[in-house]
């Protein structure tokens, strides 16, 4: 079954959406699959790459999608999207979705902090913010400060820290 399809319908089974507060309809995934057209997906080459892993011959067909940095990956990618969000922009309560996710992921989370000599870091993610901000603190009672804020390194707030570690002091 097509990945759209079934995203769509996990977003919606079982859920009530309500499309106005004079008007609530409710919305099931038998109803929304029912009412979608058949989705036309782009043809997906297969390549011809078998690799042998210790005496198995493992065929990989789909290799070529992973350069990233090719034209023909770009492409497919690019069809793909278009056949998404062809399917996603029909969904009459698309907008009731977004809003009612970001009401719901609209606070603030920590993570468990790390000691390092007196100091303590730790994440924070405030509201709708796309990255935490790496915090820290001199001992419990000291003033939370920004180390890092990778929403800052780009301007779509797509730059995210992979890994730290901290030197034995804290410093």
């Amino acid at each position: 079954m097509q990945l759209p399809v079934l995203f769509a319908a996990a977003l919606i089974a079982g859920s009530t959406i309500h499309t106005s507060i004079a008007h609530a309809q409710t919305a099931t995934a038998e109803t929304v699959l029912r009412a979608a057209p058949a989705l036309g997906y782009p043809e997906t080459r297969k390549g011809d790459v078998v690799e042998d892993y210790h005496g198995t011959m493992i065929a990989d067909p789909y290799r070529w999608l992973e350069d990233l940095d090719s034209k023909e990956t770009s492409d497919w990618v690019d069809a793909q999207n278009a056949v998404t969000h062809e399917y996603l922009d029909r969904i009459p309560f698309r907008d009731a979705i977004k809003e009612r996710l970001r009401e719901r992921l609209d606070y603030t989370r920590y993570n468990t902090p790390m000691t390092r000599g007196d100091r303590y870091f730790y994440y924070e993610k405030t509201g709708l913010q796309n990255q935490s901000v790496l915090m820290y603190q001199d001992g419990v009672e000291g003033e939370a400060r920004v180390l890092i804020d990778p929403n800052t390194l780009s301007e779509d707030g797509t730059i995210a820290l992979s890994y730290l570690d901290y030197s034995p002091d804290g410093n």
